[in-house]
């Protein structure tokens, strides 16, 4: 029977969900989802807090959404489920818990727990950008735990004793997850199979599913998977780390297919000769093409394994780990944004309800004529590190018209926006927050719809043609709001990185009509280049301002100060 890959353009959605319009949002009476970390075409990922606890108790948690209305909208679904299924029948320290499963909206959501840390795979690539490369008995490691969790999935039986047959078919290094005191989790069961689950088909081919550079040969043919499959898979995860080369990656599809069946890896001490030849051995009988002569089981691979590791191992993994991930450099990584801003998103989170900003005319202004883009300049006062003391924002609109400036102070009390050309009609977005680098295992982004609003029909008359049609607008309280909502971050990252106490900066955004920051600089350069300015970088990529009319430019100035108080 021929096999189809199961690629992401497959999973379009055919819907107006929006991943930001649950931020900010109470699920279930206790999740509330604060950050986007991923988004597809299947669902969304998002960092959420769970509130509700005994004295203001509250954690960090991840919330997997999947989307309705998607092409395989039925087939998603259900292994959706599956894979909670599989999740509230395991216990094991290396493998990911899942905490709660329910319905928001018509919408299926899981709960799981929050790894504070990043993939295996961005940890190899950031190791790769330091020209360091991933040590190979940090790697082996990693590898012999992630076996540990294999074992116990292999071996799981059901009530009455029967083996379940579960079959991860999916150990890629995005699913494998390092906490920062060197917890090893292996993650996302979402293609996992149990003993007699048919298999996925679209137009009566099979599908393979999964990252194929790491795919065992026999799936591609149409061979049921074993746990033989994730022998393969995690052996080829550890000669990726060691030798740091997909040896079975191609440049196409069939390319890679050819690799997998037909091409046998470079052994890993011929590789690197720093590489023991136990260890070579070991993956090198992982790897074979043959499932019935590969290593017997995922339990005697953690022993051989470890069998080649120097004595310490454990306590030199868990140091690197602390150092690199909670390291400046790595929150820069990949332009993501850095374990220390994560913390603030579900830690400072204040609810809109709550939040004390408010903008009052502080002086009249007139208009001026001419064209060119409008300005608004809102100055903003309060806050105990952070003092957000000017916002000039410069619209990159079609329209014509212009405005001076129009001044404004932050104080307690009801949001109004007043001044010449600020429509005080115009609803206020809730703060929201942005993604650092996605897993690998959910598509970066969502293609767009391909499906544009039609276009208004023509005025009638040439009357109505010339009268002013209305347009949504955005007031400088929502500008205001959602900016200050960062407050907690930015106050955290001068507090870990700034050695002065105040240092007056500049964000230049660019930001889509969805409020999303799509590119930010900061001035001075100065700042820029150092781990504060990194850091407030972070924050910066973090923020969504919430639907604008069009696309936009604008700059913040921002004054950063170290304890203490913040005064005009």
């Amino acid at each position: 029977m021929p096999v189809r890959a199961g690629h992401p353009q497959e999973k379009l959605v055919q819907c107006d969900v929006r991943a930001e319009d649950w931020l900010g949002k109470l699920l279930l009476g206790r999740y509330r989802p604060v950050h986007v970390l991923a988004q597809g075409g299947q669902g969304v990922v998002y960092l959420a807090r769970a509130e509700g606890g005994v004295g203001g108790f509250v954690r960090p948690v991840v919330v997997k959404r999947i989307l309705p209305d998607g092409l395989e909208n039925e087939n998603n679904t259900r292994l959706f489920l599956r894979e909670a299924k599989l999740l509230s029948e395991m216990d094991h320290p290396n493998i990911l818990d899942i905490i709660d499963l329910d319905e928001v909206d018509g919408q299926y959501v899981m709960v799981l727990e929050y790894v504070r840390g990043a993939d295996i795979g961005r940890w190899a690539r950031f190791l790769n950008d330091q020209r360091r490369g991933f040590a190979w008995d940090l790697a082996v490691h990693a590898c012999a735990l992630v076996a540990d969790a294999l074992h116990y999935v292999h071996t799981r039986r059901d009530a009455d004793g029967a083996p379940l047959g579960i079959i991860h078919r999916d150990v890629t290094p995005a699913n494998i997850l390092i906490d920062v005191e060197g917890t090893v989790k292996l993650a996302d069961f979402g293609i996992a199979r149990r003993q007699g689950d048919k298999t996925e088909q679209i137009n009566g081919s099979d599908v393979v599913r999964g990252n194929f550079s790491f795919v065992a040969p026999e799936v591609f043919v149409g061979t049921p998977p074993t746990p033989a499959a994730d022998i393969y898979s995690l052996g080829m995860v550890l000669h990726w780390l060691v030798s740091g080369t997909r040896a079975q990656a191609g440049k196409t599809l069939e390319a890679t297919v050819f690799k997998a069946i037909y091409e046998t890896p470079q052994r890993l001490d011929e590789a690197s000769l720093e590489v023991p030849s136990a260890l070579a051995d070991v993956v090198e009988q992982a790897i074979q093409k043959d499932p019935l002569s590969r290593v017997p089981s995922a339990a005697e691979l953690a022993e051989r394994l470890r069998a080649t590791l120097p004595p310490g191992t454990p306590q030199r993994f868990a140091a690197t780990v602390q150092s690199d991930l909670t390291s400046a450099a790595f929150g820069a990584f990949g332009k993501a944004i850095s374990l220390a801003e994560l913390d603030a998103m579900w830690r400072d989170y204040v609810p809109p309800s709550e939040a004390p900003e408010v903008v009052v005319p502080a002086a009249a202004t007139g208009r001026a004529e001419g064209g060119g883009p409008r300005r608004l300049l809102v100055a903003v006062f309060g806050g105990f590190a952070l003092a957000l003391i000017g916002v000039g924002v410069w619209w990159r609109l079609s329209t014509p018209a212009v405005q001076e400036p129009s001044q404004f102070i932050l104080v307690r009390g009801d949001v109004s926006a007043v001044g010449a050309g600020i429509d005080e009609r115009a609803p206020a977005t809730g703060p929201t927050a942005a993604s650092p680098t996605s897993p690998e295992g959910l598509p970066s982004d969502a293609p767009p719809s391909e499906d544009p609003a039609p276009p208004r029909e023509a005025p009638a008359s040439a009357a109505s043609a010339e009268r002013p049609q209305p347009r949504a607008e955005v007031t400088a309280a929502t500008l205001t709001r959602t900016f200050s909502q960062r407050r907690g971050a930015i106050r955290q990252c001068a507090d870990r990185h700034s050695e002065i106490e105040r240092v007056q900066v500049t964000f230049r955004f660019d930001v889509d009509e969805s409020g999303h920051v799509r590119g930010v600089d900061l001035s001075p350069a100065s700042t820029a280049g150092t781990p504060l300015g990194a850091c407030l970088l972070g924050v910066a990529r973090g923020t969504r301002f919430g639907p604008l009319p069009r696309a936009a430019s604008f700059s913040i100035p921002v004054a950063v100060r170290r304890g203490g108080d913040e005064t005009p």
